[in-house]
């Protein structure tokens, strides 16, 4: 597992019985991000950007609590290594599970939102709500802090369960307690049916971890290039590994 020092901004890499205590961030990309090859040659320009100013306030957030290292899936996964990615997407629930906090990043809730119980506030309406990965990254974490557009903290979790409950329909102690293999196939399936991923194929890589299956990553081969798998057939190689490791018949209402 590839780590980022809070203090440093640089990364380590550490076997998975070595792994040091560290923070993980979730959250919606921006058109900016700064990837894992960018932060070997940080240019100023760079440094100006919201994806950059993201990672330092994530580090700066872990390293005030004592932690050292921070994960971030924009920098700390090498998206040119094939392999790297097949295997980051398939350990990425558990790593959200292990951390010992995950900080979820809301940049489109402003400072001066609304408390989240209210109706009409920015934060019921986040799009960080809305992503496929992030379902994942709200039931791992056994601690998960929510930060609005300034890196306020908003609240925890577990004091939100039943607000989040009214937003995503699951329920509060399944939030909490992140317990998903006690419901049906077909209601943690429905949990991710109106969210969004911005490719076809990650509809069904993002479940994987929630329903406690291993796959790896396909690409289709065009005329000139590699091109994204289709989503329906990421789809039915899903139904096909679960068939194979539970006997949960509500996989078929899908």
């Amino acid at each position: 597992m590839r780590l980022m020092h809070t203090r440093t901004l640089t990364f380590t890499e550490f076997r998975v019985s070595r792994v040091p205590d560290y923070a993980i961030l979730s959250h919606r990309r921006l058109e900016d991000e700064v990837t894992y090859s960018d932060m070997f040659n940080l240019m100023d320009t760079m440094k100006q950007t919201d994806g950059y100013e993201k990672i330092v306030n994530c580090c700066k957030q872990a390293a005030s609590v004592g932690l050292d290292y921070v994960w971030i899936d924009t920098c700390c996964i090498n998206k040119r290594e094939k392999d790297e990615v097949t295997y980051a997407i398939n350990a990425m629930f558990a790593w959200y599970r292990k951390s010992q906090v995950c900080y979820c990043y809301m940049y489109d809730v402003p400072k001066n939102d609304l408390e989240p119980e209210h109706k009409d506030s920015k934060f019921r309406t986040s799009q960080w709500f809305t992503r496929g990965w992030t379902l994942q990254e709200l039931l791992a974490p056994l601690y998960l802090i929510f930060f609005n557009s300034d890196w306020e903290e908003i609240g925890a979790k577990s004091s939100f369960k039943g607000i989040t409950a009214e937003i995503t329909g699951i329920a509060p102690s399944i939030v909490v307690l992140n317990q998903g293999g006690e419901v049906s196939v077909a209601q943690r399936l429905s949990w991710a049916a109106e969210r969004q991923t911005s490719v076809g194929a990650d509809k069904s890589y993002c479940l994987m971890g929630l329903l406690g299956v291993n796959m790896p990553m396909r690409l289709q081969t065009g005329d000139e290039k590699e091109v994204e798998e289709d989503e329906e057939k990421t789809f039915f190689r899903l139904q096909v590994k679960m068939l194979k490791t539970s006997d949960d018949q509500s996989l078929f209402c899908w």
